[in-house]
């Protein structure tokens, strides 16, 4: 009596250990398809945004948008609509550049989720997607060998400056900014939307190198510095390239 009742504990424990093998497995998976599932969703964002951006030079004489005066200490980017104003000092467009195109663009939804990337987690409710600052500056701002002290190459650029269309960032998901673990992962991703209209997620090894210094060091200016960001102070400016 006591060899048969040990029988249906060895096998439940053979079957708790099959679950668990099981579960190893599949779960993975499971992580890596909703992992998935949330890059597709930003990317789909950040395509959407980068047309806006395109729509929005055709409309404003070739140029992106720059909602910040160098020659000040700071500036006001609104949402009229909204009532919304946040001061800014001059890269601050690089964050809060979809405030300021709400109104014409985004039918004044400033708070849409569309602004926020679906790979953060549900408590996390900053909004992510950054212009990039080489988009606030002349091309020379970020070469060693030409480089002045702001304000002096502080300006907008053109569309028609940009020599890599397929190649350089136009609006990029700063999620990893606010998850650390997933900055350090291996080849981790960045999605990012580009001049050409399409968007995707690139892989760190095939990332370029930024400009070391970023935009600094100058505090003055909200400069990033160093760069921080993947793909957002590109070496040459507009004119260099974020993936190979």
């Amino acid at each position: 009596m006591r060899y048969c009742s040990e029988i249906p504990i060895i096998e439940l424990l053979i079957v708790i250990a099959m679950i668990g093998v099981l579960s190893a497995l599949v779960l993975p998976s499971l992580w890596g398809a909703r992992r998935g599932a949330r890059e597709l969703a930003t990317t789909s964002n950040l395509r959407h945004h980068a047309m806006i951006l395109g729509v929005y030079t055709s409309e404003n004489k070739d140029l992106y948008p720059c909602l910040t005066d160098p020659s000040a200490t700071y500036s006001v980017i609104r949402c009229q609509s909204a009532g919304i104003a946040i001061e800014a000092r001059y890269f601050g467009a690089a964050v809060y550049w979809w405030v300021g195109l709400a109104d014409g663009y985004y039918e004044g939804a400033w708070r849409s989720p569309v602004f926020r990337s679906p790979l953060l987690r549900r408590d996390q409710a900053a909004f992510t997607y950054r212009l990039p600052c080489s988009f606030l500056a002349d091309p020379a701002f970020y070469v060693p060998e030409t480089r002045q002290p702001p304000p002096a190459q502080l300006r907008g650029v053109r569309a028609t400056e940009v020599q890599w269309p397929e190649k350089k960032s136009l609006v990029v998901d700063a999620w990893r900014l606010f998850e650390p673990s997933a900055a350090a992962a291996p080849d981790a991703r960045t999605p990012a939307g580009f001049v050409d209209g399409h968007a995707e997620a690139v892989p760190e090894s095939k990332q370029v190198p930024q400009y070391r210094i970023g935009d600094g060091p100058y505090p003055l200016y909200d400069a990033d510095y160093p760069a921080f960001i993947p793909m957002t102070h590109t070496v040459g400016g507009v004119r260099g390239r974020d993936k190979q």
